[in-house]
């Protein structure tokens, strides 16, 4: 269970993300949009392969609380993939639409962009993997038959 639960969680993971770059990168470069298709990508397949093995493997224990932990497994990987997500876009439209900041306030601000937008991707994408980590866990509650301990 705990291939196929990393296989399926991969799978949701790399949709979603895949889902939310097609319109979001539509204005970038074409080496841009590849370089930011693949890492970001990549990170999604890693991730939700982390997540669906763990969710996969607790949900076989009696009495482990599969859907709390597919919740907050769920929102764990959906912080992680948010804040790369919004920190990568950041990255990738300073780097074809703007230069460097000349003055001290644009550097200042330019700054502070990047952990704003950060934690604002961290929050999107936690409350995002909550729904979709507690949907899960719903599921396997009702479907995976448990072992005796």
């Amino acid at each position: 269970m705990s291939v196929l639960g990393g296989l399926i969680g991969a799978g949701i993971a790399f949709v979603c993300t895949a889902a939310i770059l097609q319109p979001t990168t539509s204005n970038l470069s074409p080496l841009t949009r590849a370089l930011m298709f693949s890492l970001l990508l990549g990170l999604a397949l890693l991730l939700g392969l982390m997540t669906g093995s763990s969710v996969g493997r607790r949900s076989r224990i009696s009495g482990g609380r599969i859907r709390l932990f597919s919740a907050l497994a769920g929102s764990v990987c959906g912080g992680l993939l948010g804040g790369a997500l919004f920190l990568g876009l950041l990255a990738a439209y300073v780097r074809d639409y703007t230069a460097w900041p000349s003055g001290p306030f644009d550097l200042v601000v330019a700054v502070l962009a990047l952990p704003i937008l950060g934690a604002l991707g961290l929050c999107v994408g936690a409350l995002t993997g909550f729904g979709v980590g507690a949907l899960s866990g719903l599921v396997l509650a009702v479907v995976v038959p448990k072992r005796r301990q």
